[in-house]
């Protein structure tokens, strides 16, 4: 038990999760940009399901980038659909925002 409380992989790390969003933090709340479907990626939904519509709101849940493009970030982010399931949905930055959409 004690070599896992002394595990230094599961102490947090000070620097920003995301360095396109560095003051978001795993757990806050982040808005949908755009439709978001499932593009075959999410096993037990169906192919071009709806997941996020703009202006939902998930919960961001991890961030990191891509293995062949570490310049590529991208974010995990959890979605509810109506039947109240939980997605957990890779998405690109442009995709979410920090802030609702603002109706104009």
């Amino acid at each position: 038990m004690n070599e896992l409380m002394n595990d230094p992989m599961a102490e947090e790390s000070s620097a920003p999760l995301l360095r396109c969003y560095p003051q978001l933090q795993k757990g806050d709340a982040v808005f949908a940009t755009c439709t978001i479907r499932n593009d075959g990626s999410i096993p037990g939904l169906a192919d071009e399901q709806l997941l996020a519509q703009p202006g939902s709101m998930g919960m961001l849940v991890n961030g990191g980038h891509l293995e062949e493009d570490p310049s590529q970030e991208v974010l995990l982010v959890g979605f509810y659909l109506p039947d109240g399931q939980l997605a957990l949905v890779t998405c690109l930055p442009q995709e979410i925002s920090e802030q609702p959409a603002v109706a104009g």
